[in-house]
């Protein structure tokens, strides 16, 4: 017996991928946490893989003598990012000022391992200084199976604070202390200002470090050649 063509659905043989899609081109002003800037839920018929990716464009309003740092990433948590990414970009405080923003665009992309049935997923950013995202995409493509290895697929809970070696406090500390009020902190709003400018010196000193310790290495490697 020979079915005829399209007698058998796609949702009936379970095997077919598909996609759904979020576009918005509203600017968003990031803050500390991370937090959503797009969500789309994807409902399978079946388990398989879902390769998230995420694309903005992060306009960056800098002022001179502070750090503006921007972390990106996908995830199917909505307050954290994955262990094995969150893409950084960081203009130093030394950098001039600009009304006119600094512009660069944005593409992160991760492969989740998931089950049959309703699957929500987030493009997610945080930053300080004044950093808003635009041209705003988050796409999700299905694959019910895998005709290779998968190495390092991402299932739910494996998530974490972005850069701790670099930013030496987490975002979610930092949040929580944005959030108290002056008298919590014991103490007034230039009491707050000043506890987060020392937390940008930490992070200019680590980073400084490590480009020394990058420039140390470069010029022992030329005296070994």
């Amino acid at each position: 017996m020979v079915l005829p063509t399209n007698a058998i659905s796609a949702s009936e043989m379970l095997n077919e991928p598909g996609v759904a899609g979020n576009g918005t081109v509203t600017s968003a002003t990031l803050v500390v946490a991370p937090h959503p800037i797009a969500a789309r839920t994807i409902t399978i018929p079946t388990s398989g893989y879902v390769l998230a990716m995420g694309t903005a464009q992060a306009d960056i309003i800098h002022t001179n003598g502070t750090a503006s740092v921007s972390f990106w990433g996908v995830n199917n948590r909505a307050s954290a990012f994955l262990d094995n990414h969150a893409l950084t970009i960081s203009i130093p405080s030394v950098a001039p000022g600009s009304l006119n923003p600094y512009r660069q665009p944005v593409t992160v992309q991760a492969l989740f391992g998931v089950p049959a049935g309703a699957n929500t997923f987030y493009f997610l950013a945080a930053g300080f200084g004044d950093v808003r995202a635009t041209e705003v995409q988050l796409t999700l493509l299905f694959f019910p199976t895998a005709y290779g290895t998968v190495t390092g697929a991402t299932g739910a809970g494996e998530a974490h604070a972005p850069d701790e070696e670099v930013f030496p406090v987490s975002r979610a500390e930092l949040s929580d202390g944005l959030a108290e009020s002056p008298e919590q902190r014991g103490g007034d709003a230039v009491g707050g200002e000043r506890e987060l400018s020392g937390l940008l010196a930490q992070m200019e000193a680590r980073i400084a470090s490590l480009e020394q310790q990058l420039a140390n290495l470069s010029l022992t490697e030329g005296e070994e050649r």
